[in-house]
């Protein structure tokens, strides 16, 4: 509180001890409070420990009403400038009956019980509801209510069903099981031994299992039945040693024995489990990707794949097959899966590719300079602002097993792929011809291979971005860019372009993705008056990745006057999840330059990130809940080369340093092109 009062220039005084009358205001609405709190528990003879609960309600009911201090408008009105609904709001300690169908145990649990209603929930848009005989409240938005009927007044002089030994929740009667006409099969596939001192039964055989917190709840007709009808069935039923008698200490190698001597109700003898949190069921269990050998190879969509890669691989002339010598650093291998997805979801295509286990090189023996240059954001942004203003077309390639173009100068040895081993020399390894995925080197080899072929066609290389390669033959210019097997390719002429896209087909196996229209997550959408960048898509996966896609939108990525220390809140237990989060943010900046500042300041924390650093990395993800449509809008321009640059800083802005922050923005014609926020 005293950062806010300082951040707002309030100077807080406290009142002498023995003098509420010093605060007044507060002590009055106070008294309201409990007065109204005191009459909802006396009307529905709700225990007074409840009291919480009360008070949250009258709270909530005198914030939607009328105020003659505010000339007849509501608190709630004030504060959000519109009506308060009260076709929501219900009586206090009155009879509820929530709707258990999505979070019942087995399908004969009761869909329903009688709960009373303890108000609204906090965080949630519904109503919190108590279970009297277990104590359980549940927030529910689908609930039933009987507002003239208040359960704790009934409760009162009733005995309490919580500490009944013989009823269940269910309201089960004695059960007397008649013998069957004939032989009934056992439940189990192969019956466990039973204990000598009891008769084995020939005719029947029932097995109660007990399910525990952490086990899967059965879902199919032959489940058991719940642990209370044990607890009743073997103080009802005499044991016998006749044919049909139930014994309910025969168990199968899956279940649990049944033994329920003491009288204590328990919650598991109430039919009450704590309830697994499972997201993204559908997508992230089902459509997993296969993370093994193993698992791929019994699908036959890897198996495909797996395929496919082995196929480029030979007719590239990767490797040769060589006698295995120990006196070599051979490196391992593994495949890699992955599901291609268009920019609207659908589905592109299965990949398997086969990477070298790149760890076990040894610098100066089969490597030595590893570092591979890819195309700036503010060189792309730069071309795509020439290409709307002239009117250009721009295409977009991906270059098949780019890797594999590249040449060697180091020998390198790898064992074979598993599940592609030669039936003839299963002991030979691979000596590499040509770079493949993994090996430390093959960025550079691959970049290398590609940048001589274009200098050979008559391309430079530009002096502030490697990455961008330019053809300027007479009145003919070419952009071409490079990240990584990724191309985009522009130029004044379509013919020069479409020309020199054939040769490039003839020396590498190139994919040819049509107009540009997604490039590195990014979604390109061209219209007659612009191009709209924009990273919707991914977008939604990290809501969903962070579990973050029901969070409250908000209107800013961060609060007004908004300052973090590396000293505020306690230090997070475990901090890969910050870290991922806000990585994932900075990737999101290529096309939101809104949330730049944001994810810079929340950067700073990465070694040691605190709850008031995840708590703001999460404003962040609620404000691109709510802008997450939004991207940067590249128009056509009279004056495309026309630059105009703004900068600003702080004054020692920085609470634990006082360096200052500074900021830029960089305007090509009137298109954003760089910007930038740093400490």
């Amino acid at each position: 509180m005293q950062q806010f009062f300082s951040a707002n220039s309030i100077y807080f005084r406290k009142s002498c001890p023995n003098t509420p009358q010093q605060n007044g205001v507060a002590e009055r609405k106070h008294r309201h409070l409990l007065e109204l709190t005191r009459t909802m528990l006396l009307e529905a003879s709700v225990p007074s420990h409840y009291w919480v609960d009360a008070i949250f309600t009258a709270a909530y009911i005198i914030n939607r009403l009328p105020s003659p201090t505010l000339n007849g408008l509501t608190p709630y009105q004030k504060l959000f400038n519109r009506v308060p609904d009260y076709s929501f709001m219900r009586v206090f300690g009155s009879a509820c009956y929530p709707n258990f169908n999505a979070t019942s145990a087995n399908k004969l649990s009761p869909r329903s019980v009688q709960c009373v209603f303890l108000g609204y929930a906090s965080g949630y848009k519904g109503y919190r509801c108590l279970d009297p005989f277990t104590g359980r409240v549940y927030v529910n938005r689908h609930v039933r209510f009987h507002e003239d009927t208040y359960p704790f007044k009934t409760l009162s002089s009733a005995p309490s069903r919580s500490i009944s030994t013989t009823s269940s929740p269910m309201h089960l009667t004695d059960i007397t099981l008649d013998p069957p006409l004939q032989p009934v099969p056992t439940l189990t596939a192969a019956p466990a031994p039973t204990p000598s001192s009891l008769p084995r039964s020939p005719s029947i055989l029932i097995t109660l299992c007990v399910p525990s917190p952490h086990s899967s709840y059965p879902t199919s007709t032959t489940s058991p039945p719940p642990s209370h009808l044990s607890s009743h069935t073997s103080s009802s039923t005499p044991q016998t040693t006749s044919t049909d008698t139930v014994s309910p200490e025969t168990t199968s190698p899956t279940s649990t024995t049944v033994v329920n001597h003491h009288p204590m109700q328990t919650r598991a003898k109430s039919g009450i489990f704590k309830p697994k949190t499972i997201f993204n069921l559908s997508t992230v269990t089902i459509n997993a990707d296969p993370t093994c050998f193993t698992e791929a190879n019994k699908q036959l969509k890897w198996c495909e794949a797996m395929a496919d890669e082995f196929n480029a691989l030979i007719n590239n002339n990767t490797w040769d097959l060589v006698p295995f010598d120990n006196s070599k650093n051979i490196v391992g291998c593994k495949w890699i899966y992955k599901t291609k997805y268009h920019s609207d979801g659908s589905l592109e295509r299965h990949k398997a590719r086969l990477v070298a286990q790149g760890f076990n090189q040894q610098a100066g023996i089969d490597f030595s300079e590893t570092f591979s240059p890819v195309v700036k954001p503010t060189t792309v942004r730069i071309v795509l602002t020439l290409v709307i203003s002239f009117g250009w077309g721009i295409r977009q390639f991906d270059v098949k097993n780019a890797f594999l173009h590249g040449n060697l100068t180091e020998e390198v040895y790898m064992r074979q792929p598993r599940g592609f081993i030669h039936p003839h020399f299963p002991n030979h390894i691979c000596r590499l011809c040509k770079a493949i995925y993994g090996l430390k080197q093959a960025p550079r080899a691959w970049f290398h291979r590609f940048s001589s072929f274009l200098l050979q066609h008559n391309f430079s290389c530009s002096k502030s971005d490697n990455s961008l390669f330019i053809y300027r033959q007479n009145n003919t210019i070419i952009y071409l860019l490079l990240y990584v097997d990724d191309i985009i390719i522009t130029g004044n002429s379509e013919f020069s372009v479409t020309q020199f896209i054939s040769i490039i087909s003839k020396h590498f196996a190139m994919k040819d993705l049509g107009n540009l229209h997604y490039f590195l997550g990014v979604e390109a959408i061209r219209s007659a008056k612009g191009l709209f960048l924009s990273q919707h898509k991914y977008v939604t996966d990290l809501l969903a990745r962070f579990h973050l896609h029901t969070v409250k939108p908000v209107r800013t990525p961060l609060a007004s006057r908004t300052t973090l220390s590396i000293s505020d809140g306690e230090l997070l237990s475990d901090s890969t999840e910050y870290r991922s989060m806000v990585g994932a943010l900075q990737y999101l900046t290529l096309t939101r330059p809104d949330i730049t500042y944001a994810v810079h300041l929340v950067s700073q924390f990465m070694h040691a990130p605190r709850t008031t650093h995840i708590f703001a990395v999460k404003r962040i993800f609620r404000y691109l809940q709510r802008t997450r449509d939004h991207g940067l809008w590249l128009q056509q321009s009279n004056l495309p080369t026309c630059i105009v640059a703004y900068s600003d800083a702080d004054w020692a802005g920085c609470p634990d340093s006082s360096r200052s922050t500074t900021g830029f923005a960089v305007f090509l014609g009137p298109n954003l092109v760089s910007w930038k926020a740093k400490k």
